[in-house]
């Protein structure tokens, strides 16, 4: 089974915390023991993962579609278990995959145009503003017009440039830097020639949290400039053991507190 290129980025398929670890946890799967042949696609629906007959015929494994106000998926293949029973027990894709599927297919359906606004953004951060958008039967549209505005905290508004992404179904992007702290208001308006697809609106919040706890990994690069700008220098963890000891200051003696030593607790030495 190989993901679409629509698949490395749909919530029911992204395994990974990347596209590139979303494909090679995919990949480590064992193979299905059959897949019921499906046909083609109706209008609107999104092929997620695909395989190979014998023959060369390329049949659809996952594929969703947005169905009324409602969400629907098929899943084609047989013995998914495969996944669980025949990987180390720490793996847990065959979890998260379907876990994901259920979680998604109770939502509410899409509108023709959805906007993803990134979280945990600080001023001066670079970041990406993702739009989604279909036509009128809720077919990915690449070749659509997509024009969007973003509204600052103080109220000015700017002209953003958003990209389709190739081979991504009808995907665009933007890349913005905000740098400022406050609510900002991404706008969204979609045509396809002279046929307008939809428009949407998302706010997001800048500045709001603090990296230590929202991202607690080691953060080397950042370390590192401190370090240079402070006139210090980074040292590895590794590297620790290998640094000159520091000068210690000779112990001292001190007259014990008489009230402390009725108790006990000082014995007249100090060291430091």
């Amino acid at each position: 089974m190989t993901l679409t290129a629509e698949g490395e980025h749909h919530p029911v398929t992204r395994i990974g915390s990347s596209i590139e670890q979303t494909r090679d946890l995919w990949a480590a799967l064992p193979r299905l023991s059959a897949s019921a042949p499906l046909g083609g696609p109706k209008p609107g629906a999104s092929v997620l993962a695909v395989t190979v007959a014998p023959g060369g015929a390329v049949y659809p494994v996952i594929a969703v579609q947005r169905y009324g106000r409602g969400r629907s998926m098929i899943f084609a293949g047989e013995a998914s278990w495969r996944w669980r029973m025949m990987l180390p027990s720490g793996d847990r894709s065959h979890e998260y995959f379907w876990r994901q599927a259920v979680r998604w297919l109770a939502g509410p359906a899409p509108e023709p145009v959805t906007i993803e606004v990134p979280d945990g953004v600080e001023p001066g951060d670079s970041v990406d503003i993702g739009v989604d958008v279909r036509d009128n039967v809720f077919k990915p549209a690449p070749g659509a017009t997509v024009t969007a505005t973003l509204t600052s905290p103080g109220g000015k508004s700017e002209a953003v440039t958003f990209r389709h992404e190739a081979g991504s179904g009808g995907r665009f992007t933007a890349a913005i830097r905000p740098e400022s702290r406050g609510l900002y208001r991404v706008s969204v308006d979609a045509r396809q020639g002279s046929s307008a697809l939809g428009q949407s609106a998302q706010w997001f919040f800048v500045g709001g949290g603090d990296r230590e706890f929202t991202n607690p990994r080691l953060n080397e690069g950042w370390l590192r400039r401190i370090a240079q700008q402070s006139g210090g220098r980074y040292v590895r963890a590794a590297d620790v053991p290998s640094l000159p000891r520091g000068s210690r200051a000779p112990s001292a003696r001190r007259r014990p507190n008489p009230s402390n030593a009725m108790h006990g607790t000082n014995r007249g030495r100090f060291s430091w």
